[in-house]
């Protein structure tokens, strides 16, 4: 029997002979490997760059993510809440495909794309959320 709920990103979440199975655009994916518990914060279009990201992409909401380097774009990734005031709004799969700067990169963070900076605002607007990321893999 599969449980399923939606996710805070566009992916839906069932349970396939005991472990946890995302549907994202289309495809199944699964948590692989941890790349650690990190940071979460948010950002928005810009009057400079609109939605434009690193990859020469629009960033999409809740899909579309800012890491550090040593995640290739492209990378699939699963947040699973960890700590703060609300990190399980932001569970779901993102596909990062931003880059970002000295607390992308330096300092780990992870950065969500949203559509207004009140949603953005919202990441931190009670205090630091936190969430395990996993790189996903697509599951068979």
């Amino acid at each position: 029997e599969a449980a399923e709920e939606k996710a805070a990103s566009a992916a839906t979440v069932s349970t396939e002979n005991g472990r946890t199975v995302y549907t994202f655009e289309g495809k199944k994916y699964r948590a692989a490997s941890s790349y650690g518990v990190h940071k979460l914060s948010g950002y928005c279009p810009t009057p400079e760059y609109g939605a434009r990201t690193y990859s020469g992409k629009d960033a999409r909401a809740r899909h579309t993510v800012s890491a550090a380097s040593d995640l290739p774009i492209g990378t699939v990734v699963i947040l699973q809440g960890a700590s703060g005031p609300y990190p399980s709004d932001y569970d779901g799969v993102y596909v990062v495909e931003d880059r970002g700067g000295y607390y992308i990169e330096q300092a780990g963070w992870i950065d969500i794309f949203f559509d207004t900076a009140e949603e953005a605002g919202h990441v931190t607007e009670k205090g630091w959320n936190y969430a395990e990321v996993w790189v996903a893999e697509e599951a068979e």
